[in-house]
């Protein structure tokens, strides 16, 4: 009684035997109900009324059962259903416990809530947005990503030596190094690197598309290494042909 775990004792017959106070939250029980089938007892739980019925089969297959339900008002409960045994190892019903688990769901629900937000915001924001690893393998990538790119993600996955992967280059037009790109910095030295010019050399078609790239890594609680990073980018390419056009004009 003391535990504060909702528990009720039945016989081989499914009559109630015993119960802790807690149990009489989630089914209207009172003293006077002892001896009673707990099929004639009204529980408090919104949807679920097989209690009786997986009672009887934990009872004749002897194995446990253990469910999810949610009260009437609100609070979540994992209930589980075993044979009860005395000490004489002799099985004489079965027990039912409600352990109360509504700040766990509550919580599995906000994250539920926050993902899908995120994933929202993830598919449909015009930034290009990769996530990698701590390897620097690509894990996903936005459809904005995957159109300035021109590859699907799992091209993208695909090794460094495919034909479909890109020349990176300097504004100069020298090659950018893999070891100096913005995500391979972030994950290495743990720091964001934003602002960073890249040209990309397309395998598809003539030309370089100009990206503005932003690295930053991300942590698990407690770590100080890295174990992924948010690679943000931007097509500029218009914005720098205009500049050049300007340039060339004033000149």
């Amino acid at each position: 009684a003391g535990t504060g775990i909702g528990t009720v004792f039945v016989d081989h017959q499914l009559r109630i035997l015993r119960f802790t106070p807690a149990a009489t939250r989630i089914i209207n029980l009172i003293l006077s109900d002892v001896g009673r089938p707990v099929s004639h007892i009204v529980s408090n739980l919104a949807g679920y009324d097989c209690l009786a019925e997986d009672t009887q089969a934990v009872l004749n297959s002897l194995v446990p059962k253990e469910v999810e339900v949610k009260a009437r008002a609100g609070e979540w409960y994992s209930m589980r259903i075993l044979p009860y045994r005395t000490l004489d190892n002799v099985i004489e019903g079965a027990v039912i416990t409600f352990v109360d688990i509504s700040r766990v769901k509550n919580a599995q629900e906000a994250l539920g809530e926050s993902e899908a937000e995120w994933r929202l915001l993830f598919e449909f924001m015009p930034q290009g947005v990769v996530i990698q690893n701590r390897k620097g393998r690509i894990v996903e990538a936005n459809p904005a990503a995957q159109r300035i790119l021109e590859l699907t993600l799992d091209q993208m996955r695909q090794p460094e030596s495919s034909p479909l992967r890109w020349k990176a280059v300097h504004r100069d037009g020298t090659d950018f190094p893999a070891d100096q790109h913005p995500a391979r910095k972030a994950l290495d030295t743990g720091r964001q690197v934003r602002g960073v010019v890249m040209g990309l050399h397309s395998p598809r078609k003539q030309g370089v598309v100009w990206i503005c790239v932003d690295a930053i890594p991300q942590f698990k609680s407690g770590e100080d290494t890295p174990y992924q990073v948010f690679t943000t980018f931007d097509d500029i390419t218009g914005r720098l042909s205009a500049e050049k056009t300007v340039a060339r004009g004033g000149s």
